[in-house]
């Protein structure tokens, strides 16, 4: 598998080891740059063209909420990976479009499920291949890409399925039905009544069973069974 191509910018030195050896660990990550001036993080990014920009948010100069507002005035592609101490910034960092949103100390489990959204949105951009799902809805059928696809919520016998765009479509298909058309690695059955592309969870509370769900500036708080925490950290390794 090809390697991801990532950049760690923090102005704490022993952040930037910490974090560095927890990618390495994984051997997915190839390192091309490690920036503790804000200030050289455009440069270093127009330089190498990462997969992904791992960044601290509370740095001197420029804080990170700021450099990103920069950065999505000309490039709204890069991942960028906020890696902070403080929660207070993450609805700010949504409207950025901002990747994901670590909380310092890492976590390596959240680390691996992330490279794993990582690797997936990676192929999914350089392969030539269609990647589409057929679902069958009442019109006819509606074809989508699976990273486009937020949900299924169970109606009854009937099946209401959510884009990450805010479209809607009702499908007559049963929700265990339409689970079988979709790709087992991404989609997970979070309760009874609910299967959910786990490429936008970013935390998930094992005491409250919630998890936190982002996509397109929105965040959704959703109630989550103890098998799919299970089952979820299973297959994110």
């Amino acid at each position: 598998m090809e390697m991801l191509r990532v950049i760690i910018a923090d102005d704490e030195e022993e952040a930037i080891v910490l974090l560095r050896n927890i990618l390495l660990d994984t051997n997915t990550v190839e390192i091309v740059d490690e920036i503790s001036s804000p200030l050289k993080i455009e440069s270093a990014i127009n330089k190498h063209n990462p997969d992904a920009l791992f960044l601290d948010i509370e740095m001197p100069g420029l804080n990170g909420l700021g450099l990103l507002e920069n950065i999505r005035e000309y490039n709204q592609k890069l991942a960028v990976v906020f890696v902070t101490a403080f929660e207070k910034y993450i609805t700010d960092a949504i409207k950025l479009n901002v990747f994901s949103y670590l909380m310092k100390p890492v976590d390596r489990n959240e680390i691996n499920i992330l490279l794993h959204k990582l690797c997936y949105l990676k192929n999914s951009i350089t392969t030539n291949k269609p990647q589409k799902l057929k679902l069958p809805v009442r019109e006819g059928a509606v074809y989508i890409n699976p990273h486009e696809l937020l949900m299924l919520e169970a109606e009854g016998n009937y099946t209401r399925l959510k884009t990450i765009k805010g479209d809607e479509f009702m499908s007559s298909y049963n929700m265990g039905r339409l689970y079988e058309k979709l790709p087992k690695e991404f989609f997970f059955r979070i309760n009874r009544s609910c299967i959910l592309n786990g490429e936008y969870i970013y935390k998930i509370n094992k005491v409250k069973s919630t998890c936190l769900v982002c996509f397109n500036g929105s965040e959704l708080e959703m109630e989550v069974s103890k098998t799919f925490i299970t089952e979820f950290n299973r297959k994110t390794k």
